[in-house]
């Protein structure tokens, strides 16, 4: 647990044995839409509707969320995992911090531990832990995805059963020099990803789009999500790279097709976990040692 992690985790021990973990919100959606917002360029253009769709729950990665605050949009459910402190400054242009949180222990504690809403965990790398606390891990949910925090936003909609999944903002690619959406903090700090470019690369009108090696990783692990999901994953940004097994819709068309759904209220805590003491011994020790 590099870069942090470790610090992190020691600090976000005591809200970790308080909140419920992700396991508790399996299947709550029942069906309904659901949108994963990235903070891609593309989100200025549909950004609109997200303020105006009741019916869709959003799952928002946290550079996109101080975008949709200030556009009106409330998340139903924000995903944060950086370890690092500068992660604070989406939530502190965002302005507030009483909405659902999703995280693995080893996110920011700077944001944990100023978050008035519930906190939703979920391990990473369940194997690496300590064998008295990975039952108790298993039980309070684990991330499989990896890939970018959008990754882990697209798995927590599936997870809780959305019936279709509609992707905003999330362009996997850049062009005319921006990689973000405006108002979003790597946009105002002109922050592009680095890394080798990736060749040939087109957006689903054909087009060639500049992109990276980091954004193909990140593509792939939301392709490989797309593959196994028993709900159909959809783009509402034909301006982005095109990514396999997910097709193109009109923002207008997703919120037609959303307009009769029910947001449903997350549970703010799941059933008792078995062995918490001994997982909390574990972990501790774990840290320490």
């Amino acid at each position: 647990m590099g870069g942090g992690g470790g610090e992190n985790f020691r600090r976000n021990l005591g809200r970790l044995f308080e909140s419920p973990g992700i396991a508790c919100l399996r299947g709550v959606l029942r069906g309904a839409p659901a949108a994963v917002v990235g903070a891609g360029p593309s989100l200025d253009h549909s950004i609109h509707l997200l303020a105006g769709c009741a019916g869709l729950t959003i799952l928002c990665a946290d550079t996109a969320y101080p975008v949709l605050t200030r556009r009106g949009a409330r998340p139903g459910l924000v995903v944060t995992a950086d370890p690092q402190p500068v992660s604070q400054f989406h939530f502190m242009r965002a302005g507030r911090y009483d909405v659902p949180l999703a995280a693995p222990p080893t996110a920011c504690a700077g944001v944990i531990e100023r978050w008035d809403g519930p906190v939703y965990f979920g391990f990473q790398n369940l194997e690496a832990l300590p064998p008295e606390a990975r039952d108790y891990a298993r039980v309070m949910g684990g991330f499989g995805a990896g890939g970018s925090v959008s990754c882990l936003a697209l798995e927590l909609a599936l997870l809780m059963g959305a019936g279709a999944v509609y992707l905003f903002g999330q362009d996997f690619g850049y062009s005319g020099g921006r990689a973000y959406a405006e108002g979003s903090v790597p946009n105002l700090l002109n922050t592009l990803p680095g890394g080798e470019a990736a060749a040939g690369e087109r957006d689903y009108f054909g087009r060639p789009r500049e992109s990276t090696r980091a954004l193909y990783s990140y593509r792939r692990e939301m392709e490989s999500l797309a593959a196994r999901a028993a709900a159909p994953v959809l783009t509402v940004s034909p301006e982005a790279v095109r990514a396999a097994g997910v097709n193109a819709v009109s923002a207008d068309e997703a919120a037609r097709r959303s307009a009769d759904a029910r947001r449903p209220d997350l549970p703010r805590a799941g059933a008792p976990v078995n062995g918490m003491a001994a997982a909390r011994r574990a972990l501790a020790a774990w840290l320490e040692a």
